[in-house]
């Protein structure tokens, strides 16, 4: 079984394992391929580790034991003892800094439990991690890689308290796309806020959700200043969740008041029961009845949960274009089934057509990055 180091865990900010503890291999899941360690000292559960070909994941744990060490005691007076089983514990949240790189959902990310803050995420650098060799290779890379202002960055991160972040549309972020580089994006829309004033939306599901855009920008500055990124196109808005703003992940760092038209992105929804399309573009909410489906096939619900949109080589090849070409013409689902992308131009006629409007009442001005 693949196991870290002790001094490749520095290297993340994850505890040691202490030469005291006791491993403890515990029983598997019929569906398990990896196998599952835990580490205890006397009957406190201290580190969880998962380990086999299609993942690993190590976090720290502070978990109290059965003296008989056969059941995982609750962490509150309502809960009940439950079997020692792998899959019991891997139910139980860790705390502290977590590393996990998982084949399907794929996944290689560090970040830090109880602040919700993600140090790395490999989906903004666009490679993956295969097997188990490959995720071996990756953290000898990174520790090789590693600086002590690495070192002193993670370890006050490991400090860090969870955070509530207040936010307003056109707020501009600062994101982390790799262990060196920064991104910055700025938000075009809450629909939450939206809901709450009372502003139709075109469905409940994204009543969470914001709309963000990302600069023409990757840089290892963390100080870009609004008034530099003013200056820049962007890419076209996705939809996030507003977990990485709201908890302070996606860091505020200044304001740029909206302007009457964004680039919002363009949804279209079909009812079937009720043989109704809906459409929305920012504030914008058309309704018709007993009209048919004219734009099957684009799904307007995808959103990221986690992440901003953009690829590191995407994002790179739209500025070294000037326009937008590159992200239209990525594979991702969503990049295709965007009414925004100029191949789906006719299927935005067909929409427009439907609810009475102009395509270029929707398309936001300055189509040099289109």
């Amino acid at each position: 079984m693949y196991q870290l180091t002790n001094e490749q865990r520095a290297c993340f900010g994850l505890s040691p394992v202490e030469p005291h503890w006791i491993p403890m291999v515990l029983k598997p899941s019929p569906y398990h391929r990896h196998t599952t360690v835990a580490y205890r000292e006397g009957l406190t559960l201290r580190k969880i580790i998962y380990s086999g070909p299609d993942r690993y994941v190590e976090t720290a744990l502070n978990d109290q034991l059965s003296e008989d060490l056969r059941y995982l005691l609750p962490r509150t007076g309502r809960g009940k003892p439950v079997l020692l089983t792998a899959a019991s514990a891997e139910k139980r949240g860790g705390m502290g800094m977590c590393l996990r790189w998982l084949l399907s959902p794929d996944n290689l990310s560090l970040w830090h439990e109880e602040s919700q803050h993600v140090w790395y995420d490999y989906h903004y650098e666009g490679f993956s991690v295969e097997t188990i060799e490959d995720f071996a290779a990756w953290v000898d890379r990174w520790c090789a890689e590693t600086t002590q202002a690495d070192l002193d960055a993670l370890a006050s991160l490991a400090q860090s308290k969870r955070v509530h972040v207040k936010y307003r549309e056109g707020d501009v972020f600062r994101f982390r796309i790799s262990r060196r580089l920064w991104g910055y994006g700025r938000i075009l829309l809450d629909y939450r806020k939206m809901k709450k004033r009372g502003e139709p939306i075109i469905s409940p599901f994204i009543s969470g959700c914001l709309d963000c855009a990302v600069y023409y920008i990757v840089t290892e500055r963390d100080d870009v200043t609004v008034e530099e990124l003013e200056k820049l196109p962007c890419l076209p808005a996705t939809h996030i969740s507003d977990n990485r703003i709201y908890y302070g992940d996606y860091e505020i760092i200044g304001h740029i008041p909206l302007r009457e038209k964004e680039d919002w992105p363009i949804l279209y929804d079909h009812i079937y029961r009720e043989n109704k399309a809906l459409l929305q573009c920012g504030r914008l909410l058309r309704s018709l009845p007993d009209a048919p489906n004219v734009a099957k096939n684009f799904d307007y619900l995808y959103i990221s949960p986690w992440l901003i949109d953009p690829l590191l080589p995407i994002l790179r090849e739209c500025m070294e274009a000037g326009n937008n070409g590159p992200y239209w013409a990525a594979q991702s689902p969503y990049h295709r089934q965007d009414l925004r992308n100029p191949r789906h131009r006719p299927e935005l006629e067909r929409v427009c057509q439907q609810m009475g409007l102009d395509p270029e009442d929707l398309l936001a001005p300055g189509d040099q990055v289109r």
